[in-house]
């Protein structure tokens, strides 16, 4: 297992109709026109196949959370800012910590990797203590036992924004399936846009 780091640049967005019920239409038909796209301003659009992954959301154990917001659900260390998560891959997982930056639409972020045959849903944070991004994380919440606060059910649709055969952005439209404790569930949809080997100029 190797740590990594990595100081990334991400934009989200929730995609909203004036009325929830159209929450969905409008997320398949964004999906539907940026297929038939060739190119978005100077960037050849690389279409990605389809996929599902199961994230992990900790926070520290007084965490809140609030039906109709439990997309952005309120505990000490997010409310501050900070993530802490674990998620799926196809060959792997990953834990992921990210810490606020002087500009708010950017995020310090770290990654630990973590090989497959690790069971997913029994991995605990606390295993991972002699991790220094990790150990930012407790102090920040007054070594408080990080514990799951939410799961999420993510089908993602992603494309790749290239120039000259280079990545340089890459778009996810998610559909995400949060759920909480008390049988709380919520589906929220989202547009993601990353930096992958682009600039800040890029990602404007």
């Amino acid at each position: 297992m190797e740590p990594t780091s990595d100081n990334q640049m991400e934009l989200k967005y929730l995609i909203t109709g004036k009325e929830s019920s159209q929450d969905e239409e409008i997320f398949r038909k964004i999906i539907q026109e940026t297929r038939r796209l060739e190119k978005i301003v100077d960037y050849d659009v690389a279409i990605a196949i389809p996929k599902k992954r199961n994230y992990r959301y900790f926070d520290t154990f007084d965490t809140k959370l609030a039906e109709k917001e439990i997309f952005t659900y309120i505990g000490p260390l997010e409310h501050e800012g900070i993530s802490m998560s674990a998620r799926e891959r196809e060959h792997d997982y990953v834990l992921t910590v990210k810490f606020p930056t002087a500009d708010v639409e950017k995020r310090e972020e770290f990654e630990f990797l973590i090989p497959a045959g690790t069971e997913f849903y029994e991995l605990q944070p606390d295993d991972f203590q002699f991790w220094g991004p990790l150990k930012r994380v407790k102090q920040a919440g007054r070594n408080m036992s990080l514990q799951e606060v939410i799961r999420l059910e993510v089908e993602t649709h992603r494309f790749n924004l290239e120039q000259e055969n280079e990545q340089k952005i890459q778009l996810a439209l998610d559909q995400v399936t949060a759920m909480g404790p008390f049988n709380i569930q919520k589906r929220f949809y989202e547009l993601e846009i990353e930096r992958m080997n682009g600039t800040e100029r890029d990602l404007e």
